[in-house]
């Protein structure tokens, strides 16, 4: 199974904030990603270019997009948001996934986030079963 495509998966961090889901995408064009994660209170677009190295399966961020609620839905919600100087720490190294033997799950090194420490999991699948919100069909 080759490593480019799809991966849906998540960050674990035995809840709260830091928790989030979403998506990899490993292209197989210059060696680039594109990944996204959220929970309710905010989304996380990091992308960059990635290698393999025996196992390891390696992310270089090159950029970061982090979008947080309004000051109106953050009256409105009380979100418990992971603050932007901690996001840009954990995503301002590389980020390092172990590929399982089957080739079919990616875990990451264990990172701090939110004072938590937590960990990626990536599964590939035949076709992403993430949808964003703004993506899904509407129903007939």
């Amino acid at each position: 199974m080759p490593l480019y495509g799809n991966w849906t998966g998540r960050f674990e961090a035995g809840g709260g904030p830091a928790e989030m889901s979403g998506f990899l995408q490993l292209y197989a064009t210059n060696g680039k990603f594109k990944m996204h994660l959220a929970n309710r209170a905010q989304s996380l677009d990091p992308v960059g270019t990635w290698e393999l190295k025996g196992r390891r399966v390696i992310l270089q961020f090159a950029e970061l997009r982090i979008t947080v609620p309004t000051e109106v839905e953050s009256k409105r919600h009380v979100y418990k948001l992971v603050p932007g100087d901690d996001l840009r720490a954990a995503y301002g190294n590389s980020l390092i996934l172990e590929l399982s033997s089957d080739g079919r799950k990616l875990t990451g090194l264990p990172i701090q986030l939110a004072g938590k420490s937590g960990r990626h999991v990536f599964e590939k699948t035949a076709q992403s079963s993430y949808v964003r919100p703004s993506e899904a069909p509407s129903p007939k």
